[in-house]
């Protein structure tokens, strides 16, 4: 199966000039006072329904300014939940009506106020026991072998993973937790299942949270986002049915690998500088699971070829990037052309 990838970076700027007959321009909002958001102190617990002492959890949501600082809203909080094994009062009282094996209820916390609503939720296991052993511990640390680092562009990359453990060191299964980041133009992480979604180069620090049986722990570690380490280029009829590299202008990290992909055309790519292209294995960070890696097949140019599945590197040929540099390339067969930005 082929695998295509399309990026968009949408960019916007605005500019803003006072003339002397021009209007006055709107005050700014003051950051300190603007309400920005409404936010849970928890966002993942486990209560149980057949314990009395863990079979409630006092929730609180606060109004946040636009700089972070709590604000005193002048309205309420509203607490509600659609699902039948919780219930929530008006003061954020959450109570375990029975356990449930493989869901999660939702809490919300809304406050509308300065003419705008804004909402926050919160994520509830509900068991029928307790562990006898206390939660203890949680780590969202790299193990080992691992690293918190990452690149644009890599569809396969590690969710994150949080261990629990009690005191003994023992790992407490089935741990509702919730991730956050701190920077979400970089990374976004999704709440309970820990799956990255990385936009652009830079750092981010991810935070994990969880409060089971009234014992809260957190943890976070800093992210970073690289230039991409491993990209496909495909070769096939664009829009206009002509041959074409896609994408024509691939941006990619010192040291990584560019894949030249083709499934239904004849391929050769020509360098301008060919020994800048070293030899490498395809999709070297590519976990086995998802797609295949397959052998070096030389360094330099790319002779001529097709996709044949009794191939070693079946439909592709992968070159080394290790120089920061601009690479053109073409394909003398059809004129179409490239270029490899390494950064």
């Amino acid at each position: 199966m082929t695998h295509f990838r399309s990026w968009i970076l949408l960019a916007a700027s605005v500019a803003v000039t006072a003339c002397g007959n021009d209007a006055a321009a709107p005050a700014q909002s003051d950051a300190s006072t603007t309400f920005w958001r409404v936010r849970f102190d928890a966002h993942a617990v486990t209560i149980s329904a057949g314990v009395p002492a863990y079979q409630t959890f006092q929730a609180h949501a606060t109004a946040l300014a636009a700089n972070g600082a709590p604000l005193d809203a002048s309205t309420p909080v509203v607490y509600a939940t659609a699902d039948s094994n919780v219930t929530v009062t008006q003061s954020g009282l959450i109570t375990a009506k029975f356990a449930t094996v493989g869901t999660v209820a939702v809490v919300t916390a809304s406050l509308s106020w300065q003419n705008v609503t804004l909402r926050d939720t919160l994520y509830v296991r509900v068991t029928d026991t307790a562990a006898t052993v206390p939660f203890a511990a949680l780590s969202i640390q790299p193990v080992a072998g691992d690293s918190a680092k990452t690149a644009v562009y890599n569809f396969f990359g590690k969710p994150l993973q949080a261990h629990a453990t009690n005191a003994a060191g023992d790992s407490l299964p089935d741990v509702l937790v919730h991730y956050s980041s701190s920077n979400p133009t970089v990374a976004q992480v999704v709440g309970l299942t820990g799956g990255i979604d990385v936009r652009t180069p830079g750092f981010t620090t991810f935070y994990a949270q969880s409060v089971v049986y009234g014992v809260s722990r957190t943890d976070s570690v800093v992210y970073q986002v690289t230039n991409p380490a491993d990209v496909t280029i495909y070769f096939g009829a664009d829009q206009t049915g002509a041959l074409a590299f896609n994408p024509t202008s691939t941006l990619i990290t010192a040291g990584g690998v560019v894949n030249f992909n083709t499934y239904t055309d004849t391929l050769d790519v020509i360098f301008d500088d060919p020994s800048a292209a070293e030899a490498s294995m395809a999709n070297p960070t590519y976990p086995p699971e998802y797609l295949a890696t397959y052998p070096a097949t030389g360094s330099g140019n790319i002779a001529p070829f097709a996709y044949d599945p009794a191939d070693p590197s079946p439909g592709t040929r992968a070159r080394r990037f290790s120089q920061i540099g601009i690479y053109p390339y073409h394909s003398a067969r059809t004129g179409a052309a490239g270029r490899i930005i390494v950064r």
